[in-house]
């Protein structure tokens, strides 16, 4: 997997984006679709390199670590206590500020211009986390860059309890189509599949 995201982040990135990575000590691989979890990193990295237009330093780590009964994340997010893959990809970007911080995982919401983004990339990141069992975290600093934490179960550990089927606010009328065009490929299966969700003939 490692290998992967290096040539997809070699892929994505520009030249002036010092790529590097930070692993900890026996990581476990983590219970998750490999291909949606590719998908994550690919959404991940391009808002990095997006967020670091004059260059920078993008940094993923992995770390294995120990949710406990107390931590924040069983307590808002419902997780089961027990050991999860800390995957999470840094940069040294813009930063986020402190009253949008809280929109950034909604469907649709985007700071980018409209021919940069679609408003999903992140949205999927936490739905994808969800629905593996897990739950994402978010730490930013204006002018100091930004930090995604995809917390992700073990493989090999209790299965995760069932995540309850997603809701749709909104749901397209009857017929509705949508066309969908990117150049990235994975973000454009990413949106075709919301919108498919949400009843669009794509």
């Amino acid at each position: 997997m490692l290998q992967s995201i290096l040539e997809m982040a070699s892929r994505t990135v520009g030249p002036d984006i010092r790529i590097e990575m930070s692993l900890g000590p026996d990581v476990p691989p983590p219970y998750a679709d490999p291909s949606e979890l590719e998908t994550a990193l690919l959404n991940l990295t391009v808002n990095a390199r997006d967020a670091m237009p004059q260059g920078g330093r993008l940094l993923y780590s992995a770390q294995p670590v120990l949710i406990e009964p107390h931590d924040g994340l069983v307590q808002v997010e419902s997780l089961r206590p027990g050991w999860y893959v800390d995957l999470s990809v840094t940069d040294s970007g813009e930063g986020i500020p402190l009253e949008i911080r809280q929109k950034v995982f909604e469907p649709f919401f985007t700071t980018k211009d409209k021919s940069r983004g679609t408003g999903l990339g992140l949205a999927m990141v936490y739905g994808f986390c969800k629905q593996s069992g897990g739950a994402v975290r978010l730490s930013s600093e204006l002018g100091q860059g930004t930090a995604i934490h995809m917390f992700l179960p073990v493989a090999g550990s209790p299965a995760p309890a069932a995540v309850p089927p997603r809701t749709i606010d909104y749901l397209a009328a009857p017929g509705a189509r949508a066309l969908v065009v990117d150049d990235e490929p994975a973000l454009l299966e990413v949106t075709s599949r919301y919108l498919s969700e949400m009843g669009f003939e794509v």
